[in-house]
């Protein structure tokens, strides 16, 4: 079986591979965009010290305002997520903690490599 038929296959039973991602920067903004249009992959929540700058990274990637929610806890993501929010939170840890199946760094600093 093919991943995108073992994720379309998540999607049907609504169970989304939860997907949370650390750092707001120009490779996360990359995968956000993408990651929303596939099939039984879900974001639950960008880490990022900025809170602001996850906020905007995930409006400019398609999510509504409205549908952004900022979490302390791992509670908190777990919660917001629960009410169809994907979250943003300053603490890297709460995203560890809240339980996801998949953690994306894309933190690193695009220039360390010119």
């Amino acid at each position: 079986m093919s991943l995108v038929a073992l994720l379309e296959k998540r999607q049907a039973v609504n169970r989304p591979v939860r997907i949370g991602v650390i750092g707001a920067g120009t490779f996360s903004s990359a995968f956000l965009n993408q990651v929303r249009r596939v099939p039984g992959m879900k974001v639950v929540c960008i880490a990022d010290l900025d809170r602001e700058k996850a906020k905007r990274a995930c409006i400019a990637a398609g999510w509504p305002e409205a549908v952004v929610g900022v979490a302390h806890s791992p509670s908190g993501i777990n919660e917001g997520t629960a009410r169809g929010k994907v979250m943003v939170t300053e603490s890297a840890d709460n995203l560890i903690k809240a339980g996801l199946e998949v953690i994306v760094e894309a933190a690193g600093v695009t220039n360390d490599f010119a």
